[in-house]
């Protein structure tokens, strides 16, 4: 599995295990920029690429913004 693999599986597990399986943006990007040691525009790259991709969506709850895996149904 290639770096950006292992980011993205990270990133996933990270939503996926979070307090309502949502995880605010800004938490992502301090794990991930810590645990991997890349920029948080790194890290924003691949949000981006993974709610393109469908594979997290953002979901709004006033105020504020969080990252969720989307619902088959």
């Amino acid at each position: 599995m290639t770096e950006g693999e292992v980011m993205r599986e990270r990133l996933l597990e990270l939503v996926a295990s979070a307090s309502n399986q949502r995880l605010r943006p800004i938490e992502a990007r301090q794990e991930l920029a810590g645990e991997f040691d890349i920029s948080r525009s790194a890290v924003n790259g691949l949000v981006r690429a993974l709610v393109e991709e469908g594979e997290l969506v953002y979901a709004y709850r006033d105020p504020c913004s969080y990252l969720e895996i989307p619902c088959d149904g």
